[in-house]
């Protein structure tokens, strides 16, 4: 999870077997879901654990499975 201003993005990861994650935006001191971010089916790796933001910019991170190395996704509004 980051937060960058009034800006929220939840990665869902540990147990959850997903490949996306969620930008929330705070309007009228209410969150409310402005995006998801979806990766590919073939992308190396699984769970968008690792997250970051800054301004119109996420980074989604994955982790390797077996031999497969991790991989890190940039999405821009």
């Amino acid at each position: 999870m980051d937060l960058d201003g009034g800006r929220l993005l939840v990665g869902l990861g540990n147990d959850a077997p997903v490949r996306r994650a969620y930008v929330y935006e705070l309007e009228g001191g209410v969150w409310t879901e402005a995006a998801l971010l979806e990766l590919p089916d073939d992308h190396p790796g699984e769970l968008c654990r690792d997250v970051a933001l800054a301004g119109d910019r996420a980074l989604i991170g994955t982790l390797g499975t077996g031999d497969e190395r991790g991989s890190g996704w940039v999405f821009e509004q």
